[in-house]
């Protein structure tokens, strides 16, 4: 049920969305291999199998970016200036929903069953729990910083937008676009008349739409991918 409805939004949103490195394809290919692989993974640092760990970290890898980098680099090289992007996220998801799977049954019997433990419990935190909790941590603020980067994208790429000044060349302007973390801007050239350049933190919803003529900027605007 979990998975059909995970699957459910990444399908609706490779068709609303107009992200350079988000369609069917990609979606389905990756809700997959997190379905069949992010449970198995999870349980194995939960049960410190040491030995599983290289397979279980092979999987992570080629399940957030590997098959993204592949599928990617043979359709559309240039949506790979979102891959630094897209492993954040996809990382993010992929340990969440590897320990949800972990449990076999409803998701109000987990937070039951952990609520009555930790109340009949005197808490003892081994290294391997401190680990945990601090790696839990860490995703919790990485989750954060996306949704907080998403709420403030339009104020902020508003700005960068008007920074964008007509004159400036392609070179400066590919200089300008990698400082403020902006692509795809791999195949702009000279003869490159219109380029949406999309924040990599929001994963290309926020972008600025700049017209160029004769290698120089003619005008630049903001736009919302929605």
């Amino acid at each position: 049920m979990t998975f059909a409805g995970g699957l459910g939004f990444l399908l609706i949103g490779a068709d609303y969305c107009s992200a350079p490195d988000w369609d069917y394809t990609i979606s389905f290919v990756m809700a997959t291999l997190t379905y069949l692989t992010a449970p198995w993974s999870a349980q194995v640092f939960k049960d410190r199998r040491w030995h599983w760990i290289p397979l279980a970290l092979f999987w992570y890898y080629f399940t957030v970016d590997g098959c993204y980098w592949l599928y990617w680099q043979s359709i559309k090289p240039e949506a790979l200036d979102m891959r630094e992007a897209n492993f954040y996220a996809s990382s993010c998801l992929y340990w969440l929903c590897g320990f949800i799977w972990l449990h076999n049954g409803p998701l109000n019997k987990l937070v039951r069953r952990r609520d009555n433990y930790a109340a009949s419990q005197v808490e003892r935190l081994t290294i391997w729990q401190m680990v945990t909790r601090i790696t839990n941590t860490i995703v919790l603020f990485g989750m954060t910083y996306l949704i907080y980067s998403a709420a403030t994208g339009s104020e902020r790429m508003t700005e960068v937008c008007r920074q964008i000044t007509p004159g400036m060349n392609v070179s400066q302007l590919m200089i300008f676009a990698e400082h403020h973390g902006l692509g795809p801007r791999r195949h702009m050239n000279s003869q490159t008349k219109l380029a949406y350049l999309a924040e990599a933190r929001t994963m290309g919803r926020h972008a600025c739409r700049v017209e160029l003529e004769g290698g120089k900027v003619r005008n630049a605007t903001y736009n919302y991918a929605d």
